[in-house]
């Protein structure tokens, strides 16, 4: 057993309790969000062998404790640190959303300066999308069903703590439609979740595009749309986590709280006319009001 300890420095405003708690990611394997002890466990696959990872944050300082059953070579060290700055946001730039907060009240203010600006996400464009396609049509219940499902030893050797990594798309595309269907209940998914394994496997150019965020805002559309089983939802879902924040995805949990809180049910003109001034930002105006609405920032 091997481990070693990284230290990152924080981004200004950080927090790692709140990039954890901004979205639902934290609760989809092969992340553990241990609330008692404010530290975010994920299973990573070096390329090599699956790992575990434990970050902690104490004042400025991020520690991500790296436990494998061999000591790790420099090409996997690297692997480790670039997968932390993705999942941790440790690059984002804040700047902007900070400006339109401030410009909109202090409470929006207060929600940036305690760490709102970043969210929790997968280190692969890959693990994003297919759980993005867990969330489609289904309960949250059925989505980290699946997400569970899939981080097995049906796809994959565990890391030293017994927990599985994510599956690579070469792993999942070794199984049919149907073997899948099985293995993780992913009912009508299970054929898009195959093509989307068979078109990541095969592109590459569109895993290191989408997470080196080389793309506009146009060809990420364009590329995205191809992807079987992703409809405006899924594909506006997908963009979001890989920082496009100018548009919201509609799913039933925005519809109800449109219709409870603002009374509306032609959503998608609302949106418009109620976050449309946060421009390309007009996700991050929508999960702060509901935020502030609802009182449920860490």
């Amino acid at each position: 057993m091997n481990r070693k300890t990284l230290k990152f420095s924080c981004p200004e405003e950080y927090s790692l309790k709140t990039l954890c708690l901004t979205h639902g990611w934290r609760q989809l394997r092969p992340f553990f969000w241990d609330g008692g002890a404010q530290a975010l466990d994920y299973v990573f696959h070096t390329g090599t062998q699956p790992v575990d990872l434990r970050v902690t944050q104490e004042g400025a300082t991020l520690s991500a404790e790296v436990t494998s059953a061999e000591a790790l070579d420099a090409d996997e060290l690297e692997a480790v640190e670039r997968a932390l700055a993705v999942m941790l946001a440790l690059k984002r730039d804040t700047a902007v959303i900070r400006r339109l907060a401030a410009a909109t009240s202090d409470d929006y203010l207060s929600l940036v300066t305690s760490g709102v600006g970043r969210i929790l996400i997968a280190p692969t464009a890959w693990e994003n999308a297919a759980k993005t396609l867990f969330t489609t049509n289904c309960s949250w219940a059925l989505t980290r069903k699946m997400a569970e499902k899939i981080c097995s030893e049906a796809f994959t050797a565990p890391a030293p703590s017994g927990r599985f990594p994510f599956p690579s798309p070469q792993e999942v595309n070794r199984f049919s439609a149907d073997d899948l269907k099985g293995l993780i209940s992913a009912g009508y998914r299970a054929p898009y979740l195959k093509a989307l394994a068979h078109y990541f496997a095969d592109h590459s150019e569109l895993e290191a595009a989408l997470i080196n965020g080389d793309l506009t805002h146009a060809e990420a559309t364009r590329k995205i749309t191809v992807l079987k089983g992703f409809g405006e939802y899924a594909r506006i879902h997908l963009m979001t986590l890989m920082g496009f924040y100018g548009e919201i995805p509609v799913d039933s949990v925005v519809r109800s709280y449109m219709k409870s809180v603002h009374g509306v049910e032609d959503v998608p003109s609302f949106l418009e006319t109620q976050y449309g001034d946060w421009g390309a930002h007009r996700w991050w105006k929508f999960k702060m009001e509901s935020m502030l609405k609802e009182k449920n920032w860490p």
